[in-house]
Order: structure tokens, then sequence, then C-alpha cells
């Protein structure tokens, strides 16, 4: 009835991998073949691990947000990205922990009925009187079917919606009046490979979708002049930062790990960020007069802003829960 502690792994001479387990209380060790329910463990590892950079990232967050720019978090959430998805770093998992080697093993052999010790050979364990006595646990199997479920459905819907909304824009979707491609050059510069600028009735404000091939869909509302060099000028920075790629690892990540909270939560700064320090680059060069101007067209986008943000697409405008701190931000940036 004592606690059994993992200490290393003992190789059978048919290549199959047992764990060894170690009584605290006696010190018997124990053979148990490698289950189905070891393999969750790193999938669990890198949850937990994931999930406490991308609380760290959001406490520091709260507490520097007003002396640092918001780019700076806005790629500081790769790290936590990047930890969900690679066992990186120094720190050992529960999984690294359980392959664990100890140069030397007290056994208790069931024969002798004494302990003797039986040192490393090239990676393989010798041991007697245990090691076929496991059970066949189904549970395990049960719980990677959910979440190969869960994850198979999160990522189906995002990138089916995605594909079925893109076909849908460009069965209705025009190129824009000849004034607005004007406009849309002269931001753009000398480029030649700027996304296509185009108009549709199914977006009810500019909005930039799709990674490979990408367009910039403008609602059938025509905007002034300055509006629309302000929406353009918005996303033509996601465009050069290339936002839509990030997107596609925030949809990755957060499909693999739909059942932990911390990942949606983490979704949502990522996305919040993403549009405030767009905001800030494209303000940092003007007065408060256009930066009014700028605050009155993210008015004039949210109100239009009927169906949210779609996933896997960069808009102009934004829910107006983020609406108030997009408008507070882009007035305290300072001009460069």
């Amino acid at each position: 009835g004592a606690l059994m502690e993992p200490i290393s792994v003992w190789v059978r001479k048919n290549g199959e991998w047992a764990l060894l387990h170690r009584c605290r209380m006696c010190g018997t060790i124990h053979a148990n073949r490698v289950a189905a329910d070891d393999n969750p463990l790193l999938l669990m590892s890198l949850a937990l691990s994931g999930s406490l950079m991308a609380v760290t990232v959001a406490f520091f967050r709260t507490l520097l947000k007003k002396r640092t720019p918001r780019a700076f978090w806005y790629y500081l959430w790769l790290l936590a990205l990047l930890r969900f998805l690679c066992p990186l770093g120094t720190q050992q998992s529960l999984s690294d922990r359980l392959m664990e080697r100890p140069a030397e093993l007290w056994v208790t052999v069931s024969e002798a009925g004494e302990g003797r010790p039986v040192p490393e050979k090239e990676g393989a364990i010798t041991i007697a009187g245990e090691g076929d006595k496991s059970e066949t646990k189904f549970w395990p199997y049960v719980l990677a079917a959910l979440w190969g479920l869960g994850a198979i459905t999160a990522l189906a819907a995002r990138y089916f919606g995605c594909r079925r909304l893109r076909q849908e824009l460009d069965r209705t979707a025009y190129p824009a009046d000849e004034w607005e491609q004007a406009v849309y050059r002269q931001l753009a510069g000398r480029r030649k490979d700027v996304p296509l600028l185009l108009r549709t009735g199914g977006v009810e404000s500019p909005v930039l979708i799709g990674l490979f091939r990408p367009i910039i869909y403008l609602p059938e509302e025509k905007l002034e002049r300055r509006a629309l060099l302000y929406a353009l000028s918005h996303e033509l920075v996601h465009w050069r930062r290339r936002d839509l790629a990030y997107k596609h690892l925030v949809v990755l990540v957060t499909s693999l790990y739909w059942f932990d909270p911390v990942v949606w939560l983490m979704a949502r700064a990522i996305d919040r960020d993403s549009e405030l320090s767009c905001d800030q680059e494209v303000v940092k060069n003007m007065s408060l007069h256009q930066r009014t101007d700028y605050g009155r067209t993210l008015l004039w986008a949210a109100e239009r802003q009927g169906r949210g943000v779609r996933p896997l697409s960069a808009p102009f405008g934004s829910q107006k829960n983020c609406l108030r701190e997009r408008i507070e931000a882009i007035m305290k940036v300072r001009k460069t």
C-alpha cells in the first residue's frame, strides 16, 4: 500500500520497454510495461509548462504594459506558443524523469528472497520475478480518442470555415475603384507583391484574409479618403508583419490544447495585442488631430463589425470591449 516512485526503464529482450518503480517503504522494485497511459504524460507536461509560461507573460504584461510597447508583448507570446509545441528548455518534464536511469538499482528477486545490486549494462537492465504482471487499461485510449476528436474538430471548424468564407467572398468580389487603387499603391510604395484590393458585400469593414494569397477586402459602403488611408495602412502593417501566419500558429495551439482554458485566454490576449501594436505602428508619426480621425474610423468600423472577429483574418475593426483600449492607446503614443 506504499507509494511507488518511478526510477528507471527496463528494455526487454523482445524490445518492449517497461517502467521500473520502487516502493518507498520496502525498496522493492516492480516492472510495468509502458502502456498507453504513459504517452499522454508528455502532452500534459507541455500543457502545464506552456500554461505556466503564459501566466508568467500575462503577469508581467499587466505590470509593465504602460511602460513597454505592445509589439514587445505581442511577440513575447510566441515563447509560450512554442513551449506548447516543443519540449525545450532545461526544465525536465515528467516524461523525461521517467526515462532517467540510476547508476545502480536494488532489485528484490522473488526466487532468492533477498536484495542484490544490479548494475547498468549498455542501456538495458536485467530483472527477475516481475515485468509481465500488467493489466490492460482502456481509459487512456478513451482519453486519447476524446483529445484527438476535439483537436480535429477544432482545426476542421476553423480552417474549413475560413475556406468557405474565402470562397463566398471571392464569388462576390470585384476590383476597388481606381482612386482607391491609387491610394493603395501610394501606401504600398514600390513593392509589387502586396495583397490584391477588392470590394465585396460579404464584409462590414476592411479585412485582410489569406496566408498564401492575401487579399484586402473593402466593404460595399465607400470610405472617405482619410478613412480609407487609415484602414489600408492598418491592414498593410498586418501583412508586412506576417500576422496571418502568427494567427495560424495560435489556431494550431488552441486546437491541440482545446481542453486548457489558459490557452484560450492567451489567444484573446494575443489578438488584443496584435491590434494594439498595429495601431501604434500606424499612428506613431501622426499628429493629435490625425489620431482623433483614426479613432473615429475605428468607431465607424466597430459599429459595423456585426459578425465578430473571424479566425485567420486581420480586420481593421474590433469588438467593442477592445475598442476603448485601442482608442486610449493611440492617443498615448509618443510621436517619433
